[in-house]
C-alpha cells in the first residue's frame, strides 16, 4: 500500500510538473531503493513479529516453568522437612542402635562369662559324676562280694547249727537248746546242766557238753564266740554280776582248753539284767539262770570288703 502511494505521487509529479529526465531517473532510483528498503523492512517486520511470537511463547513457557518451579520449591521444602524428620528419626534410631549394641555386647560378655562358668561347673559335675559312677561300680562289686560272702556265711552258720545240734543231741531240751536268730547261733545251757545253785564250778555233765561243743567249733576259724552268764534276781546285784562273770569265765576256760582260739572268745556277765522271763516264780527263775554261748560269723571280712581293704 505504501508502495502504491509512492507510485501515484511520482506519476502525479510527472504529469503536473515539468521535470527533466535526469530527475526522473534519480527519482526512479530512489523509488527502487525505497522499494528495496520497504521490502527489507517488511521482511524485518515479519521476522520481528515471528521473534515476538516466539518470545511470547517462551514467556508463557517461562511462566509455566516459574509456576512449576514454585511448586517444586514447595515440594522441596516439604521434602527437606521430611528429610530433617527422617534424619532426626535416623539419628535417634542410630543412637538407639548404639545403645542396643552396647547393651548386647555387655549381655553377651555376661552370658559368655556365665556360660564359661557353667561349662566349668559342668566339667566339675562330669568329673564328679564319673567319680561317683566309678564308686558305684566299685560298691556294686563290693556289694556282690558282700552278698556272696554273706550267703557263704549264712550257709556256714546253717551248717554249724546242724553240726552243733548233732554234737549235742544227747542232751535234753530242758538243759540245752540251739537256735538261730538274726544270723547268730545261740547255744543256751541251763544252770542245772553246768552249775550247782550259787556255784561257779562246772560239773561233769556240763563239762562233757562243753567239750563236745568245743569239738564241733574247733575247725570254725571264722566264728566269734561270746559267752554270757545270766542269773535270776535273788541276792544282791553285785553278787549276781560277780557270779555271772565267774560262770562265763569258767565256760571259756573249758572251751579254750579244748582247742578254741582265745582271741575269738569273749566272756561277759549280764547278771539279772537280760532275763528271758519274769523273776516271779521258781520256774521262771530257772529259765533266767543260764549260760548262753553266742556264735556269730567274723564280720571283719565284710568290713574289709566294705571299706575296700579286701580284694
Amino acid at each position: 500500500m505504501l508502495r502504491t502511494f509512492f507510485v501515484v505521487l511520482v506519476l502525479g509529479g510527472v504529469m503536473f510538473s515539468c521535470v527533466s529526465s535526469s530527475k526522473y531517473e534519480e527519482l526512479d532510483k530512489r523509488y527502487r531503493s525505497t522499494d528495496r528498503r520497504l521490502t527489507q523492512l517488511q521482511k524485518t517486520n515479519e521476522y520481528n513479529e515471528q521473534v515476538i511470537a516466539d518470545l511470547r511463547q517462551k514467556a508463557d513457557l517461562l511462566e509455566t516453568l516459574r509456576e512449576e518451579l514454585g511448586s517444586t520449591k514447595q515440594k522441596l521444602a516439604a521434602l527437606e522437612g521430611s528429610h530433617q524428620q527422617l534424619q532426626k528419626s535416623y539419628d535417634n534410631a542410630l543412637e538407639e542402635k548404639d545403645k542396643l549394641i552396647t547393651t548386647y555386647s555387655e549381655d553377651m560378655a555376661a552370658f559368655s562369662r556365665e556360660l564359661a562358668e557353667k561349662e566349668q561347673n559342668l566339667n566339675i559335675q562330669r568329673r564328679t559324676l564319673d567319680s561317683l559312677m566309678r564308686d558305684i561300680e566299685l560298691r556294686e562289686r563290693k556289694l556282690a562280694q558282700l552278698r556272696e560272702e554273706s550267703s557263704a556265711q549264712q550257709a556256714q552258720m546253717a551248717n554249724l547249727r546242724q553240726t552243733i545240734t548233732e554234737a549235742l543231741r544227747s542232751f535234753s531240751e530242758a538243759d540245752l537248746t540251739v537256735r538261730e536268730e538274726e544270723g547268730k547261733i545261740y547255744v543256751t545251757l541251763s544252770q542245772q546242766l553246768l552249775f550247782a545253785k550259787g556255784s561257779n564250778v562246772i560239773d561233769n555233765q556240763g563239762r562233757k557238753a562243753l567239750i563236745q561243743l568245743a569239738g564241733a567249733l574247733r575247725d570254725q576259724r571264722d566264728i566269734n564266740i561270746n559267752v554270757e552268764g545270766h542269773t535270776d534276781s535273788d541276792g544282791t546285784p553285785f553278787r549276781n554280776w560277780q557270779l555271772s562273770v565267774e560262770r562265763a569265765t569258767a565256760v571259756v576256760q573249758i572251751l579254750t582248753a579244748n582247742g578254741l582260739n582265745p582271741e575269738r572268745i569273749t566272756a561277759s556277765g549280764r547278771a539279772f539284767y537280760a532275763p528271758v522271763a519274769p523273776n516271779d516264780t521258781e520256774e521262771n527263775k530257772m529259765l533266767n539262770r543260764r549260760t548262753e554261748i553266742i556264735l556269730e560269723p567274723n564280720l571283719e571280712i565284710l568290713y574289709e570288703l566294705f571299706e575296700g581293704k579286701g580284694s
